[in-house]
């Protein structure tokens, strides 16, 4: 949408076959974005430094666990030109199904498969709270409640101050 728009515009997913479906479609596409797709790690992102002017994180954070998240924050940061955005989306609180409830680590807020976390929850509070430790400053956020999992959209400036 954003290149429809005229804006340059990347996508990256740590999946090959993503990145080949997401060319497939554009290239199908009678709007032909020329959108700069590639496979990559959130964690070590193949762009320079001060790259862009805005970050869109559409549900990837809640993959992210452990000590990856802060390098996946000052990844973000660094791509980031000065007083950047980033807009994110993750799910946040309890699980509200019961197979989900079942998989649940309580106390370090992941849903586990068979003894690995593969995804971290946080609350939204502690959420809004990590973002403010690595240099984020939220502008808004909202919750939006699902029958599942609960998730936060924040739209967030680097703090420069």
């Amino acid at each position: 949408m954003l290149a429809e728009m005229g804006y340059a515009a990347s996508g990256i997913d740590i999946s090959p076959t993503a990145i080949a479906w997401a060319i497939e479609r554009d290239a199908a596409s009678e709007a032909k974005c020329a959108v700069d797709f590639r496979a990559g790690d959130a964690s070590d992102l193949p762009f320079g430094d001060a790259t862009f002017d805005a970050v869109l994180d559409g549900n990837c954070l809640h993959c992210i666990v452990g000590d990856d998240r802060a390098r996946v924050f000052g990844e973000i940061r660094r791509v980031l030109r000065p007083k950047g955005f980033l807009f994110l989306s993750s799910m946040v609180g309890d699980p509200k199904d019961e197979t989900d409830a079942a998989r649940f680590d309580f106390q370090s807020r992941c849903q586990m498969s068979e003894g690995v976390a593969e995804r971290y929850m946080p609350t939204e509070a502690s959420l809004l709270e990590e973002l403010s430790r690595h240099g984020y400053r939220v502008l808004s956020h909202q919750v939006h409640v699902n029958p599942r999992w609960d998730h936060l959209f924040a739209n967030a400036v680097i703090d420069e101050g």
